[in-house]
Order: C-alpha cells, then sequence, then structure tokens
C-alpha cells in the first residue's frame, strides 16, 4: 500500500496491522480493510460486512495514545476508534462512528507488482479482465504515433495485449493513482495530462485526455504530446 513511512506495525495470529499518518490497514480473516483516522472504514470483500453503532469507549478516534487494540481471543482489533471483528460464519463485523464502504476483494491487491514489474490497477471496466499498468510512464510527450510504436515494440516482445487506455480504464488508474504509483501529478501541461484511446465527441479534437493533479478530462490532438502508460488486460 502506498503511503508515508509505517509509523506502527503489529502481526498477532493471523491480524496484522499497519499504521502510518494517513491510513491504517488491517488484514483480519484473510479480509482487508483500510480505517482513516477520522474512523472511515474501506472493506475489500465479496461477502458482506455487518455493521454497528460504535461503543462510547471505542467511537472516538486515538491517533496518539492508542490508536491499535487487538482483542484477547485475536478475533478482534480496533485501529482509529473503529472496531473490526470476525464474526462466527467468518465474516466481518464493522463498529465505527465513521463511515462504513464495500470494494471487491480484488481491489485489495492494487499497486501490487507481477513477476514481470507491471502493476495490478483492478478490474478493466472495459473487457471485466485484470487490469496490468506500466510501473512507469512510457513518456511524458508522445503523440499518437509514438505511443503506437512503444505498443508495437512491446507486443513483439510477446506482450501480445499491451495498448493504451480508455477514458475508463484511464479513470480507474486515477482514482487508484497513490497506490499504483509513478504518475505525473504537477498538473504542468502537457506531462501531466495522459494519453486514452477513447475518441472525443468533438471532431476539433481526437481523443480523451485526463490531467492526473485533479482529475479533470479535455480533448486533445493525436500529433500532440502527453503522458502516456500502456496497460494490458
Amino acid at each position: 500500500m502506498a503511503g508515508s513511512a509505517a509509523l506502527t506495525k503489529t502481526e498477532a495470529k493471523g491480524i496484522q496491522v499497519k499504521l502510518d499518518a494517513a491510513l491504517g490497514t488491517v488484514v483480519l480473516n484473510d479480509i482487508m480493510a483500510e480505517i482513516s483516522p477520522r474512523g472511515d472504514v474501506l472493506v475489500f470483500t465479496d461477502s458482506g460486512v455487518e455493521t454497528k453503532p460504535a461503543a462510547d469507549e471505542t467511537g472516538a478516534p486515538d491517533t496518539e495514545n492508542n490508536p491499535i487494540s487487538i482483542g484477547n481471543d485475536f478475533n478482534s482489533v480496533a485501529v482509529y476508534g473503529a472496531k473490526l471483528e470476525v464474526t462466527p460464519d467468518g465474516g466481518l463485523s464493522v463498529s465505527t462512528k465513521g463511515i462504513v464502504k464495500i470494494r471487491p476483494a480484488s481491489e485489495a491487491l492494487i499497486g501490487t507488482a507481477a513477476d514481470d514489474g507491471w502493476v495490478y490497477a483492478g478490474i478493466s471496466p472495459d473487457t471485466n479482465k485484470p487490469m496490468y499498468v506500466m510501473p512507469e510512464d512510457a513518456g511524458a510527450k508522445m503523440t499518437w504515433d509514438q505511443a503506437m510504436k512503444t505498443i508495437k515494440s512491446l507486443r513483439k516482445q510477446g506482450k501480445t495485449d499491451v495498448r493504451l487506455p480508455s477514458e475508463g480504464e484511464l479513470e480507474q488508474m486515477f482514482n487508484n493513482k497513490a497506490k499504483i504509483g509513478g504518475f505525473n501529478e504537477t498538473g504542468v501541461y502537457p506531462s501531466s495530462y495522459y494519453k486514452s484511446s477513447t475518441p472525443t465527441h468533438d471532431v476539433r479534437y481526437d481523443v480523451v485526455v485526463e490531467n492526473f493533479k485533479r482529475g479533470f478530462k479535455t480533448y486533445g490532438l493525436k500529433e500532440l504530446g502527453s503522458s502516456v502508460r500502456l496497460v494490458r488486460s
């Protein structure tokens, strides 16, 4: 997981907790969850999550004195005031005063590198298959033709499914940019604008590009350079 340097790391009988200044990451009964200092919880699971109101004594985050508390039975852990507990059926119960959200279990792996170095970026919204992105940009001021040459070269090396991302895939990369890493987030044109393969609806332009500092999309010309991060799925 991307973030600042870890302040605390705890492991005990199947419970793993990593805490930094911005986020707590918990693995409990093979279910991963991320907890913010305000007690918001994001659970990565394909099963349901039971939610309960936080008890007064555990509801308020204590990020300085006691940010982590593990139950005596090793079936529960409290981080930033949010309590996560294994239910009798092996599921997860969350008690917090923050907001609880659930995402597919596959998204917990976003940001991890495959054997060839390409980084997992979730399930492609277009192919519905696992999507991997280059660990770094192919270039900062690449035209369409230059991107196509790079793609052709990589395909000759065996990566036959490599291509430019679609608009939807580019959006997914932006939403997970902290975990994937290596993007130009300066906001400076053109290197902070990433090229997609999606054509525009404006005849004056060619393809959709996205600013990776703020996330807004605009239109670009193929012959104009911009950053390129290729994908496979």
